[in-house]
């Protein structure tokens, strides 16, 4: 654009626009894979800085997609140096012990000790009651952290040691924010694939077949909501989706409803003063006053 200085002569100056980094290209071409996987993948950013991994966030949008910030200090056995390494298989390991615990996949790691690390990549501020610290600002955009206890601090979330803390995948849809919930439905699904497709080839669509599929579904939820694993489910049949052309065709929908249950990462405790403990003593004194008197 051309600023005239004076007349007859005048300056040119450039303006250059600063077009912000891409995604990371693996990160970018996961989630395809992971659809055709049913799958999920911890993936990490640089850990530079609050900014970076940010940055870094705003480029993703997957809830096959666990984020953390990333990069742990360890101690190399060979040299004895410390040595910034990788976090998400760390964190993967987590899960993996999680799922071995628990018996299924429907749990969060979050507030799980990280064994072998001599810290995070770089320290970062958490507290439980803050909102603005950058531990929470970083789990307020799906980036899971590696939070310092502190013994005698009761806003820190442990005593000591070094804690995972990471719920989310990194999805913009709320309803599956939660990667225990995202894993437990793939495993819902891909449980009821081999009971399923047994029917496949064997039977004939009728009245019979249609009531042992939705049998077969409906005792698979139940006894996954008689370990506490699902909330609850509806298993039902439409037959404005079965149409006739549908059924000779060997086609067949069914449909499950279940609820997977979330994660708690928020506690709010109401403080008050209570005024009938005054007055419940105030009348016990009063009575044992004058039965003394």
């Amino acid at each position: 654009c051309a600023l005239p200085i004076s007349e007859g002569s005048s300056t040119r100056a450039t303006l250059t626009a600063h077009v912000a980094l891409g995604a990371n290209p693996v990160c970018a071409t996961l989630t395809p894979v992971l659809n055709s996987l049913m799958g999920h993948a911890v993936v990490e950013s640089a850990g530079t800085s609050l900014i970076g991994d940010e940055n870094w966030r705003d480029t993703l949008d997957s809830q096959r997609l666990i984020g953390v910030s990333g990069g742990v200090k360890i101690m190399d056995p060979v040299s004895g140096d410390i040595i910034v390494m990788p976090f998400a298989p760390r964190v993967i390991g987590l899960i993996i012990a999680e799922d071995y615990s628990t018996g299924y996949p429907f749990h969060s790691a979050a507030n799980e000790p990280v064994q072998g690390i001599v810290g995070p990549a770089r320290t970062i501020n958490f507290s439980l009651v803050d909102g603005s610290c950058e531990g929470q600002q970083l789990l307020a955009a799906n980036i899971g952290i590696v939070a310092r206890g502190l013994i005698g601090v009761e806003t820190a979330i442990s005593a000591g040691g070094f804690v995972f803390i990471g719920t989310d995948t990194m999805g913009s849809d709320p309803l599956w924010q939660f990667y225990n919930v995202t894993r437990g439905r793939d495993y819902i699904e891909l449980s009821l694939m081999p009971a399923l497709r047994t029917y496949l080839g064997r039977a004939n669509i009728t009245a019979q077949t249609v009531t042992n599929v939705l049998n077969t579904i409906r005792s698979f939820l139940g006894n996954l909501q008689a370990l506490q694993q699902i909330l609850g489910f509806q298993v039902n049949f439409q037959g404005k989706l079965n149409s006739v052309e549908q059924i000779r065709l060997g086609r067949l929908t069914v449909g499950f409803q279940a609820e997977e249950p979330p994660v708690l990462r928020e506690i709010t405790t109401m403080s008050a003063r209570y005024a009938p403990a005054i007055d419940a003593m105030v009348s016990q004194l009063a009575s044992q006053l004058n039965l003394a008197a």
